[in-house]
């Protein structure tokens, strides 16, 4: 069809995870998983300069997580750490045009 634009994202989102107890009372873990925000086209701007229905890529990220559960002193007392590390790609920024208000999104320079 002429004049009809038309964009298609596909993605399988992505979790794993492994833990190991060292005893009874304590165990680590490590969770990777791989995230997605969906792309699209920018909505038509009434400032002219700006170009109407840009499309800005999905943003992807992979995130890691690490952490230790432990419980102790006879179960009174538990102690969880966690730490992350993520990685993101064509993040997406959203950013507020004035004096008209109006809020477009672009990818981020990596």
């Amino acid at each position: 069809m002429r004049g009809l634009l038309s964009i298609i994202f596909l993605f399988f989102i992505t979790l794993s995870g492994i833990a190991y107890a060292m005893n009874k009372q304590s165990n680590f873990y490590l969770t990777y998983a791989k995230g997605f925000r969906a792309g699209g086209l920018t909505p038509i701007s009434p400032d002219p300069s700006h170009l109407p229905l840009y499309a800005y890529k999905p943003e992807y990220s992979n995130n890691l997580k690490g952490g230790m559960k432990n419980m102790l002193h006879e179960n009174r007392l538990k102690i969880n750490d966690s730490v992350f590390h993520i990685i993101s790609t064509d993040v997406q920024v959203p950013t507020l045009l004035l004096p008209e208000a109006f809020i477009v999104t672009y990818n981020a320079v990596n």
